[in-house]
């Protein structure tokens, strides 16, 4: 790899820019003064275990990270039914023209994932019947597997950003 500038990262693959952004999330954490653990890579939708000073409180974290310009994050409609006090999620959005430094952390509940992951299907189904109708019969557009079970996340409001305190570890 020549360099270390996102373009470098991006030809490597989604996998090394989440791990990109799990590493920033727990340096992060570190300097707040919490242990973190990364979990390995087969671990089911933890990313991170995060303990605070006196290890009365731990906190499991899922990161996604997203180089778009906007607040928009890709997440899986698995994560509507995966939703308790202890999962939380840190969403890392990677500034494209200042080399991989994270440009805003959007930290909130896995129930307000779910919650927003519900609303998003909906919008995103009835949007995709609506252009049906306008089509004719024979260019109807089926709904993949795939676009069945994608899902975003979108902050455009910025209100998650920076709410680390919310993780409720001190």
């Amino acid at each position: 790899m020549k360099g270390n500038t996102l373009m470098d990262l991006k030809a490597l693959g989604t996998k090394a820019i989440g791990d990109t952004g799990e590493y920033y999330v727990a340096a992060e954490l570190t300097k707040r003064g919490y242990t973190v653990t990364i979990a390995k890579d087969n671990t089911h939708l933890i990313d991170l275990i995060v303990i605070n000073p006196d290890g009365t409180k731990t906190k499991n974290i899922q990161v996604k990270t997203t180089t778009n310009k906007q607040n928009k994050w890709k997440i899986n409609k698995k994560c509507e039914k995966m939703h308790n006090s202890n999962l939380w999620y840190v969403f890392v959005k990677l500034d494209i023209d200042n080399e991989l430094t994270p440009s805003s952390y959007h930290i909130c509940s896995s129930s307000t994932v779910a919650k927003r992951s519900k609303a998003y299907g909906k919008q995103s189904r009835a949007i995709h019947v609506e252009a049906n109708k306008k089509r004719s019969k024979k260019k109807k557009v089926k709904r993949t597997s795939t676009s069945v079970n994608t899902r975003f996340f979108l902050d455009e409001e910025n209100k998650f950003v920076d709410k680390w305190k919310n993780l409720n570890l001190d």
